[in-house]
């Protein structure tokens, strides 16, 4: 008889995980904060609608210490996610097919909320990319850590073959870059300020097609490689037993961070002196090829260097609000978006709100999940998206409440 499966009950989740979360999330929110304030056409070079020096700087801090790395984090972690499943699954008998039930409920999701809330969605990608880890769930360790590590390096071989490509005289075709930047950016404005619900959700569907349109390499060369790193430290025991591999967790914390910050230092150096976009100059191939050396390189320093201290106790008590924030990952994701594209809305800031400012309703905003996530878990154990989630996934609806204290003894006893 195949053994049924439940949720994770929150005694049994893994605080690190939970607080590594919450501190990606935070990355994100930060990240994503020029995509809430501004149009998407400026993502890349924000300087563009904000050029004074508060905000340039605000920006060049993001970009060093949080820009792709959070995302980074946030897909390991998701990797992780995978393959905890599906060792407990087998350790149960059980079969997979919650799995794949839970990736198809989360691509739903994902899918309202890049056309009815904000078109940067990352729940897709998740989901979309979860299905092709089932391609690895019965590799062994070696050929899990070699495609992650040959998807990386195929990442930069592409960037340097697409830098020859043009240096022979060839041209890309125009689907690679936006036909008329400054009317992107107008159409967004007028929309996203001055527009009404439906002008809003058309230009949300426009804006993601125009992210979306190389998806699929996406997946395979970002989201892919970064799962099986996930899927590789949890096989490994990284996470399960950090205290046995601690001198290898330490040494790729140090290495992380000495190449992360040489990449980075690398990208500010040559940003000096890059000409306007979408002119294939050496430099902006640089600048690629260094970046995708930074991203796993930080995140790996800030993982390895949460779970070394996560080994003592007053840490855990330090990062459990985060941990907070992290248990309830979906909710507090789908908040931000909710809040914030409706907030610039509202007050009509959009396009008005640079990197320096936006700073600060950021970290008041996250203070806030931090406050509320704490209160919830104190009452229920689950967020209200995740709750949501896990009934779909399962087929029953989940017990939302907490036991009260002397109930859980009395059960325990029993």
């Amino acid at each position: 008889m195949s053994a049924r499966l439940s949720p994770v009950v929150p005694e049994n989740r893994f605080d690190t995980l939970d607080a590594l979360r919450g501190l990606a999330l935070f990355g994100v929110l930060i990240a994503d904060m020029r995509g809430y304030c501004a149009p998407d056409a400026i993502y890349g070079n924000m300087a563009r609608l904000f050029p004074g020096l508060p905000d340039v700087i605000a920006q060049s801090a993001v970009d060093l210490f949080i820009t792709g790395k959070g995302i980074t984090l946030f897909t390991v972690l998701f990797g992780i996610g995978f393959g905890i499943q599906v060792s407990r699954a087998q350790k149960r008998g059980a079969s997979l097919s919650f799995i794949a039930r839970r990736l198809a409920i989360l691509l739903v999701i994902g899918l309202i909320h890049s056309f009815f809330i904000w078109s940067s969605d990352i729940l897709v990608g998740l989901a979309l990319g979860g299905f092709l880890l089932f391609l690895f769930r019965k590799s062994r360790q070696q050929r899990v850590l070699s495609w992650s590590i040959g998807l990386f390096a195929a990442t930069i071989l592409f960037i340097l073959s697409l830098y020859l490509y043009l240096r022979a005289g060839w041209k890309l075709p125009p689907s690679f870059g936006v036909a008329n930047a400054r009317m992107a950016v107008l159409n967004a404005i007028n929309a996203y300020r001055d527009g009404d619900f439906w002008t809003m959700t058309v230009q949300r569907f426009n804006d993601w097609i125009q992210i979306n349109k190389f998806l699929p390499f996406v997946l395979v060369f970002f989201a892919l490689p970064r799962f099986l790193a996930g899927l590789w430290a949890w096989r490994r025991g990284y996470v399960s037993v950090p205290e046995k591999y601690a001198n290898e967790i330490r040494w790729a914390a140090i290495w992380g961070l000495l190449i992360g910050l040489f990449a980075d230092a690398f990208v500010f150096l040559m940003r000096y002196g890059v000409k306007p976009q979408h002119e294939f100059t050496f430099e902006p191939f640089a600048i690629a090829i260094a970046e995708q050396i930074s991203y796993p390189a930080i995140a790996c320093f800030y993982a390895c260097g949460l779970v070394l201290l996560m080994q003592w106790e007053v840490w855990v008590e330090r990062f459990r609000p985060f941990a907070a924030v992290g248990r309830m990952a979906l909710t507090n994701y789908l908040a931000q978006s909710l809040v914030f594209t409706w907030f610039f809305r509202l007050t009509h800031l959009f396009g008005k709100v640079g990197p320096a400012m936006s700073l600060i309703p950021s970290v008041l905003f996250f203070g806030l999940q931090i406050l509320f996530s704490v209160w919830w878990l104190n009452r229920f154990q689950f967020g209200p998206l995740e709750w949501l989630w896990r009934s779909l996934t399962y087929g029953e609806a989940q017990p939302m409440r907490r036991e009260p204290p002397e109930e859980s003894a009395a059960l325990a006893e029993a």
